[in-house]
């Protein structure tokens, strides 16, 4: 939680802000991301006629699994935040849950870093991957093509013999 007495009671015009972001394994639990690290907010909230504002810098890296290989793979990632909020919200569209005077600044950064997470992580190039194992390999599509397949007319065969 983050304390904005003195912002909403005018005694300052702005709060700033410069924390580690410690998110909960709990959050990573339901997403893809297998880790968090050096996860920083430099920024500022500060109170803007009858609304107030959050102005930053997320960074950080999420560790990810390959798509294919399933190796951890680390992702920086750099959000820049400028979201405003009213105060008479518990909790706003921005998913800022606000109780008396008090911000919980992880839940809303956290949004913001579910949103970083890319569809697809590769840590290598699919030429560096060769995939493999006992009595089996994947083939490339033009492999496929050339040919390297059985023929319907040899599986059918192959059926035929199994049924035996």
């Amino acid at each position: 939680m983050f304390d904005i007495t003195n912002v909403m009671t005018n005694v300052s015009n702005s709060i700033e802000i410069n924390i580690n972001v410690d998110i909960p394994k709990e959050y990573l639990e339901k997403t893809s991301i297998l880790e968090l690290k050096d996860v920083t907010f430099v920024g500022s909230i500060s109170k803007v006629i009858d609304y107030y504002n959050i102005k930053g810098l997320l960074k950080g890296i999420m560790i990810l699994p390959d798509d294919v290989t399933l190796e951890r793979v680390s992702i920086p990632f750099r959000v820049e935040i400028d979201t405003d909020f009213g105060e008479n919200f518990e909790t706003d569209e921005n998913n800022l849950i606000i109780f008396e005077n008090n911000i919980d600044l992880i839940s809303f950064l956290w949004q913001n870093i579910v949103l970083e997470v890319p569809s697809k992580v590769r840590g290598k190039k699919d030429e560096e991957i060769t995939l493999e194992g006992d009595g089996w390999r994947l083939m490339t599509e033009d492999e496929y093509n050339k040919g390297n397949n059985l023929g319907l007319s040899e599986l059918k065969t192959l059926l035929d013999k199994r049924k035996e």
